[in-house]
């Protein structure tokens, strides 16, 4: 992306380089997260990272929603955007 290729860009936000445009761009993101978080009270955050091993994030979450929880749809939906990951651990939730 050239989002921060652009002299005005990057003189707007006060960075030198494309990367410090991003470097910034990051910590606006993660601030603008933790201001979300810190005032609201319906907040529930999951680690995509440990639905590798089990779905206990996303069932907590639509437990949360009151939303009927289905796993195989549920790792037919995950399973394509993790498949590399569960992969590289050795480890397979639904055959």
């Amino acid at each position: 992306m050239n989002a921060y290729n652009k002299d005005v860009v990057k003189d707007r936000i006060k960075v030198n380089t494309t990367e410090d445009g991003w470097k910034w761009w990051l910590e606006q993101y993660k601030d603008m997260i933790y201001n979300i978080t810190l005032n609201q009270e319906n907040v529930v955050s999951i680690t995509p990272e440990k639905m590798i091993d089990n779905y206990e994030e996303i069932k907590k979450l639509m437990g949360w929603l009151n939303l009927e929880y289905n796993e195989k749809t549920i790792h037919n939906f995950i399973y394509p955007k993790l498949r590399k990951s569960i992969e590289k651990k050795g480890r397979l939730l639904w055959q």
